[in-house]
């Protein structure tokens, strides 16, 4: 068992008192109930200085209620007048001058204006003071016209800057609506120019090939070509000679050439050799020839396959019905004139551009149902 001793008296502390909770422990400290600190018992706070302020305040207020009903006299030293009474003497005082004043200002004005003296100094004074009044009154005049004549001319300022803005505004308008006319005009005007220049290209690579067809047969090679093989030209069917194969080999050869004239001129010989010269090769060579760069020799070929009566070509010559170009499309219908036997198809090279589609999609109907008799001829 654990024996507490109290820290005052150090004398052990009885276990009744312990389990009585009779000790008191204080900044960790242990006391006996005898050795315990007495509490200490305090007045409530604040009673003396509340005591203080209320009668520190009452005495203010006693203060106050004097200076309110004796503080004139007090701070006048025993003067007799009140400030009351004082502002009222100085009140009456400045009335009576005001008064007095205006019976002497009153006085003046009338010896000034009725009685004046024609030869003295207030006769005088008073034509001065009428001269002086009639002068205000024209300057007054003067000024209310001014100042009326400057006001219209401001409104009539305001009135011209709302005309010159309106003005501006329509010119602005007018300004925009022609340099927008002459822009469109300039575009259409280019565009026009631009079309032109390429119909005048159309017709210059025309020329070529009409120069290049002319410089060929110029040369005499067509001419002694066709007489070349006149005479040795089989028949359809009949096997060419080896002379006959080499020149046709030749000629084939020669389309492939980078000259457009040599072209030209190789895809002609088909046309003027009598009787034609019918192979499967040389007739593929010329629908090769179809996608040539140069529409003169296209259109050669295409006037050599019609010459030639190669109708199984007549799909490739159809598709070339596509071209914008007036010179090929032109051959074209020629040439399909004669392959497919029909005299006229109803369509030209001016024709509406949908009419040419229509008439295409006609002609690939109609190969469709014949292709099986004139794919083989």
């Amino acid at each position: 068992m654990k024996i507490y001793f109290c820290d005052e008296c150090n004398e052990s502390i009885p276990l009744q008192d312990i389990k009585a909770n009779k000790i008191t422990i204080d900044g960790g400290k242990i006391y006996c109930q005898e050795c315990a600190p007495k509490p200490v018992k305090v007045a409530p706070v604040g009673m003396r200085t509340w005591m203080v302020v209320a009668g520190m305040m009452l005495c203010l207020a006693m203060g106050m209620g004097i200076m309110a009903v004796w503080g004139d006299q007090l701070m006048r030293r025993g003067e007799r007048q009140t400030m009351e009474q004082r502002v009222g003497d100085l009140e009456s005082r400045l009335a009576g001058l005001d008064g007095d004043l205006g019976s002497r200002l009153g006085i003046i004005e009338s010896d000034l204006v009725e009685n004046p003296a024609p030869g003295g100094s207030v006769g005088k004074l008073a034509r001065v003071v009428q001269a002086v009044d009639e002068n205000a009154g024209a300057v007054r005049q003067l000024r209310n016209s001014m100042e009326a004549g400057i006001k219209e001319i401001r409104g009539e300022m305001t009135e011209n800057a709302k005309a010159l803005a309106a003005m501006r505004e329509r010119f602005e308008a007018e300004f925009g609506r022609l340099d927008r006319a002459l822009s469109e005009n300039l575009v259409e005007d280019l565009q026009r120019l631009h079309s032109d220049q390429e119909g005048i290209a159309d017709r210059l690579r025309l020329l070529e090939g009409r120069i290049g067809n002319v410089e060929a047969l110029s040369s005499g090679l067509l001419r002694r070509s066709a007489e070349t093989e006149t005479a040795a030209a089989p028949d359809k069917g009949t096997p060419l000679s080896p002379e006959v194969e080499k020149t046709l080999d030749a000629k084939i050869e020669q389309l492939k050439s980078d000259k457009a004239n040599e072209r030209y001129a190789a895809a002609i010989w088909f046309m003027e050799v009598d009787p034609p010269i019918r192979t499967r090769k040389g007739e593929q060579a010329l629908v090769d020839t179809l996608e040539d760069p140069s529409d003169y020799v296209v259109t050669a070929a295409i006037a050599s396959l019609a010459e030639m009566g190669a109708t199984w070509t007549i799909p490739h010559v159809i598709e070339k019905l596509k071209s914008e170009n007036e010179f090929i499309l032109d051959g074209a219908i020629e040439a399909l004139e004669k392959l497919t036997g029909k005299n006229d198809l109803g369509i030209e090279s001016g024709s509406d551009r949908g009419a040419i589609l229509a008439k295409i999609r006609e002609l690939q109907t109609w190969w469709r149902e014949n292709r099986a008799k004139l794919e083989g001829a």
